[in-house]
């Protein structure tokens, strides 16, 4: 596009001077962001190349190296607080922390199983403290499901453990071949907790149930839950409520074959309305995690999409078909970053239902570990045990996808470390929508609550 002369204040007769500058990438950084590390795994379709600064060369440098004050500052995670759950019997080696399915889009619970002797948890840890033979070993042991609510500001204010923690279910340990609580699954609206319960059936197989425990539930007897739903082989491992209808991911018991069940609850009994099977994306030459089970993020904004992440890829499944739709493969998003002690688990990836953006939580705390405690590892230029990205959707009409990889560093988080050299910084997270304004959330690994608005 050319300008008149006078859009440039020119005199008649004076000749213009164009000079044309032709971009080859643009990027959004914070000011403390090696410029050299920015293109080697932000930009790798430009390196190897030189970078200049008015001239210089500036390869080992960064924006503030440069006194360049303006760039897109990361913003940081508040702490609100601390959450004492290893006093409830919380250890990220031995205990399975789960994030609750909630109607409430503003409440975010988690729950994990602890196990004792004696007539109460804190009774048998008061006996272990006491040296008086780990807390009552010829006394009967017990599971016993606990539930935390996270509220910000019951955190906020101080308010102990206790106060928020809540036993829902105690019922006798009878090991791998008698019942047990496989995992708790959702918190319904009067406060009782679905479980997902196991029993070993004919020649060894697991036989899946899902109960519910009612509020407060102290019943020492299993056939005194609530039965809601014979799941068979169907190991059910996450739920989302949409719709008034209760969704499931579940695998067969050879753990490869994975479903997608839609649950209705009628008359104190879930009602399987359908079933489809959940098949992921062929990706060549991509080492899938099977520890990882996939995982709901949401129902979007416009009622005609779940949305599930997947060790594989981001898929929407269509309400109607339950079809998922790859909007995002990870092996794309390793491509653009490719430093693999960055670590991207299922439950840190998070998705604004309204917007569409993808919150990215890559989880450092392993490359901090080393830098920490091994000194012959020579990459110190990220620090922070968490950073985020933020993946915006394509433009264009259709269906949902992710092309801007690996996305906008957005924000940074200084949460706490687990202390083992098989580290990891994030127990849960959450995205807590409300009509004036979004945060996400996040549960580190020794029980700090942090938050940031976006």
């Amino acid at each position: 596009m050319e300008a008149g002369q006078e859009e440039f204040g020119m005199e008649a007769g004076q000749e213009e001077e164009l000079v044309f500058h032709r971009v080859l990438a643009e990027r959004y950084l914070d000011r403390d962001t090696p410029l050299a590390e920015e293109v080697e795994y932000g930009l790798q379709h430009l390196h190897p190349c030189q970078l200049l600064y008015k001239g210089r060369p500036c390869e080992r440098q960064t924006l503030a190296d440069l006194g360049i004050l303006r760039g897109s500052e990361a913003e940081e995670f508040k702490m609100l607080g601390d959450v004492d759950v290893h006093s409830e019997g919380y250890h990220c080696h031995d205990s399975y922390m789960v994030r609750l399915a909630c109607k409430d889009p503003q409440r975010f619970s988690v729950a994990f199983c602890r196990h004792f002797h004696g007539p109460d948890f804190h009774a048998h840890m008061q006996a272990i403290r006491e040296g008086r033979g780990g807390g009552g070993q010829h006394e009967p042991y017990f599971e016993e499901v606990v539930v935390v609510d996270m509220v910000a500001e019951k955190i906020q204010s101080g308010e102990g453990i206790r106060n928020m923690a809540r036993s829902v279910c105690r019922y006798p340990d009878q090991g791998r071949e008698g019942f047990r609580v496989v995992r708790p699954l959702a918190l319904a609206e009067d406060e009782s907790v679905y479980l997902l319960t196991a029993v070993s059936g004919a020649g060894g197989m697991e036989e899946y149930r899902v109960h519910r425990a009612a509020h407060n539930s102290q019943h020492t007897d299993p056939g005194a839950l609530e039965l809601l739903f014979d799941a068979g082989d169907m190991c059910i491992f996450n739920c989302i409520f949409a719709k008034g209808c209760l969704f499931a991911l579940a695998a067969k018991g050879d753990g490869q074959s994975k479903y997608i069940l839609e649950l209705r609850l009628d008359d104190g009994q879930l009602t399987e309305l359908r079933r489809a099977p959940l098949v992921l994306p062929a990706c060549e030459g991509w080492s899938q995690d099977r520890t990882q089970r996939p995982r709901f993020l949401c129902l979007d904004d416009t009622g005609d999409a779940l949305w599930v992440n997947t060790s594989v890829a981001l898929l929407a499944l269509a309400m109607d078909t339950l079809e998922p739709h790859t909007c995002c493969l990870w092996k794309d998003l390793r491509a653009a970053e490719p430093r693999e002690h960055l670590k991207l688990h299922v439950r840190s990836v998070l998705l604004h239902k309204q917007t569409r953006e993808v919150y990215l939580l890559f989880d450092n705390s392993t490359g901090v570990f080393h830098t920490r405690y091994q000194t012959e590892i020579d990459d110190l230029s990220v620090y922070d045990p968490c950073f985020v990205r933020r993946l915006l959707p394509s433009p264009g009409i259709g269906k949902v996808c992710y092309e801007d990889l690996p996305g906008d560093k957005v924000a940074i988080g200084n949460f706490r470390i687990d202390g083992f050299s098989d580290s990891f910084c994030i127990t849960e997270s959450h995205m807590l929508e409300s009509p004036s304004s979004q945060h996400l959330r996040v549960f580190d690994a020794e029980g700090g609550f942090w938050d940031l608005e976006i």
